[in-house]
């Protein structure tokens, strides 16, 4: 499934009738943008591989009417996952999933101060992988355990900002990133009674 939101388009149809209060402004430009999919494979009876993606964008931006200064403002969030299933047995299931995430805005500011040209950009973004396996096997007495793994890999990227030049090379870069792993190894015990289940 898919959304598309042209604010921009919205906004030039309605200028002429909103025009006393946008006349600071021009070259306004808006949109919301977002696709989800999802999908399910049945391998076998044991097997099933299933996967979902999600991504949106929103972005705004605008210019002043004498043309000395254009703001731009970006959000972005990309997340996706796939999980596989096996049933190795009557009492034994395996789950192995693997995900990634991005998550990411910009601003950036054009001006021209005396007939001298300038740029500035701020961004920050995350982004990481985390994966994870579990076994569970199921007593015939009620009782269950579960046991695995999970990790974490990431790279955060937190308000790192650039100067450009008027050739749009980037004359002052001030990077901010830091890279992360964590790993987790669990084990659980849990005990179903059906009989208390009925009861709450």
């Amino acid at each position: 499934s898919a959304r598309v939101s042209p604010l921009s388009l919205e906004y030039t149809a309605g200028k002429s009738i909103l025009e006393h209060y946008t006349n600071a402004f021009n070259d306004i430009e808006a949109g919301i943008y977002d696709l989800f999919g999802k999908i399910t494979y049945k391998i076998s009876p044991r097997n099933k591989v299933s996967g979902e993606i999600f991504y949106s964008m929103d972005k705004f931006g605008y210019g002043n009417q004498k043309g000395t200064s254009y703001d731009q403002m970006k959000w972005h969030n990309l997340i996706a996952n796939i999980q596989w299933d096996f049933i190795i047995n009557n009492n034994m299931v395996l789950k192995t999933k693997v995900s990634y995430n991005d998550y990411g805005s910009e601003q950036n500011q054009e001006k021209n101060l005396e007939s001298v040209y300038n740029r500035l950009g701020v961004e920050s973004n995350i982004k990481e992988i985390t994966f994870g396996n579990t076994i569970k096997y199921i007593f015939d007495t009620g009782w269950n355990i579960k046991a695995g793994i999970r990790g974490n890999i990431s790279k955060f990227h937190p308000g790192s900002s650039k100067v450009y030049d008027d050739e749009g090379s980037s004359v002052i870069d001030n990077n901010n990133d830091s890279d992360n792993l964590i790993t987790t190894i669990f084990g659980e015990l849990e005990y179903n009674n059906e009989h208390w289940g009925h009861l709450m």
